[in-house]
């Protein structure tokens, strides 16, 4: 492995300004703050950056985290059937040629700048000042009249057009990384039926779980019933292509908002010892672990812990009551520097469960139990309504907060089937949500009952 260096850029106060440095030596990693970056806002919510100094941060790289999550987010997924991950791969071989050593860290270089939150990566300064010179006219795009989502679909085959890749990347130029799996683009949009040039995040139909799009409308609707922040969103159709654009809420006035997963900010607060995003067969990590970490007085990740813990409490168990089964801790975020951060609004609602490879109840633990397996705990109930404890909440909270997300969840069935989304995937996530909510209102009676 070659050593790396590579320069960390922001705009969130303004003008550009450099952050500080990252070097990569064989499987060590450190980021060295600049001397006058101590009014900046880190690279993560848990540094202090006047406390930090100029000590450098220190990580090892490991399989599962080969950077740091706030740096290992703006790198596409290693999946090669990623949408993002050809795009960017093909820009950088029309740039520089095939690239055959090192592919990850020249992705980086490549498109990990003007991505969610505000951190910008370049090769060097020369770099930096040069990109931030240029005079850009942001490209917009109709959402429900650009050929961009055709091709995109396209290009998101398992045999995708090369010819594809190529018109999209001249349609709108290299584009920012933008975590997670389905096909995504961070563009400037006009939404149906209207002039306004609005910055989003716009997913597009995957052939790996068709008309998930359909679906997670209604998450984000559901998350409204029960009064949870949300980005504002539009669903459409173009070309015979889903898309559902959502407006980015790590960007006010044009300026970027630090923005950092939840999994990112634990993994800093342990020095790398939180170093999964989900439990797979084992407990760990659990949402009580997210509860006490939210609720610690050392960490100050959120400026709210008491509002942020029921909020994020709720989330959980309308999440279970949804099919959301894929709520890992890169789907939450921390939004704002430090000391007047708070969790983010909400992304990423899909429910997953009607989908054969997500049909578990979380892919994070709660309650003492394996929730990442094909069938379901009858402990479900009680290890969901257990979690007050570890987010500050009174019993009596968690009874109510419970009863809220079943009320608002009730007409669920109808939601679902009204999408339009396939029979199939319908009729397995109806039945699939229905076994946890009976769960849960047994559950929640016989608490109540108990006094």
């Amino acid at each position: 492995m070659l050593d790396r260096t590579a320069v960390v850029w922001t705009r969130a106060t303004g003008g550009p300004r450099k952050l500080g440095v990252l070097q990569r030596t064989d499987d060590r990693l450190s980021f060295t703050y600049e001397a006058d970056a101590v009014d900046l806002p880190g690279i993560s919510v848990m540094h202090d950056v006047d406390q930090v100094g100029r000590a450098p941060q220190a990580w090892v790289a490991t399989d599962d985290n080969p950077l740091p999550p706030m740096f290992q987010a703006l790198v596409p997924p290693l999946d090669p059937d990623n949408l993002q991950r050809r795009l960017l791969s093909r820009a950088l071989e029309i740039q520089r040629g095939p690239v055959d050593e090192d592919l990850d860290w020249e992705l980086l270089l490549l498109g990990g700048r003007n991505s969610i939150g505000h951190l910008d990566i370049f090769r060097d300064d020369a770099t930096a000042s040069d990109w931030y010179d240029r005079d850009r006219q942001p490209q917009v795009t109709d959402l429900s009249k650009s050929p961009l989502w055709r091709l995109a679909a396209e290009a998101s085959l398992p045999t995708p057009d090369p010819a594809a890749l190529d018109a999209i990347i001249e349609m709108v130029g290299t584009l920012p990384t933008v975590g997670g799996a389905m096909p995504k683009v961070l563009l400037s949009i006009t939404p149906p039926g209207s002039n306004q040039v609005v910055e989003a995040l716009v997913k597009i139909q995957s052939n790996k779980h068709e008309d998930v799009l359909l679906l997670e409308d209604i998450g984000y609707r559901m998350c409204e019933r029960v009064g949870l922040p949300t980005p504002r969103r539009w669903l459409a159709k173009s070309d015979g292509v889903t898309v559902l654009a959502t407006e980015r809420f790590d960007r006010v006035d044009g300026l970027p908002v630090p923005m950092e997963s939840l999994f990112s900010a634990m993994y800093v607060a342990t020095d790398g010892e939180m170093s999964s995003r989900w439990s797979d067969a084992r407990t760990t990590p659990n949402f009580e672990m997210v509860g006490d970490f939210l609720r610690d007085p050392k960490s100050l990740a959120t400026s709210d812990p008491d509002s942020d813990a029921k909020s994020m409490l709720k989330r959980v168990v309308l999440n279970a009551l949804t099919g959301n089964s894929d709520q890992h801790l890169e789907n939450f975020a921390f939004l704002g520097e430090r000391s007047h951060s708070r969790l983010s609004p909400v992304y990423d609602p899909a429910l997953t469960r009607g989908y054969a490879s997500l049909q578990c109840v979380s892919v994070v633990s709660f309650g003492g139990l394996v929730t990442m397996t094909k069938g379901e705990n009858a402990g479900i109930g009680h290890g969901l309504l257990s979690l007050h404890s570890a987010y500050g909440l009174a019993r009596t909270v968690m009874l109510d907060l419970a009863d809220e997300c079943l009320e608002a969840t009730r007409d669920f069935p109808d939601a679902v089937l009204a999408s339009g989304a396939k029979d199939h995937i319908v009729r397995r996530l109806i039945a699939r949500v229905a076994g946890t909510r009976y769960r849960v209102e047994t559950a929640l009676r016989e608490l109540v009952k108990s006094g």
